[in-house]
């Protein structure tokens, strides 16, 4: 997501080759995320993880983009206001 600043679904992490299983997140089987970007830099993600694999598809992913992008602008005018 950091270097093509696009939204991932992986419906089933174990069938994911570059997913990396941590002991700490070995529960996730199913992830869903998009980069919040401001001027053109990712500056943060949001993301949401499923015990259930098959909970996040394409279509969560493009969804959450939408808000990852309001989010970035919610961001930058808040910087804005406090400069």
């Amino acid at each position: 997501m950091y270097i093509n600043a696009r939204p991932l679904a992986i419906p089933d992490t174990r069938e994911y080759a570059p997913w990396v299983d941590l002991p700490q997140s070995a529960w996730i089987r199913s992830f869903v995320g998009a980069p919040i970007i401001n001027d053109g830099q990712v500056i943060g993600y949001l993301t949401l993880n499923s015990a259930t694999k098959d909970t996040f598809h394409r279509q969560h992913a493009e969804r959450l983009a939408i808000f990852a992008h309001h989010a970035g602008i919610a961001i930058r005018n808040a910087r804005l206001f406090d400069s």
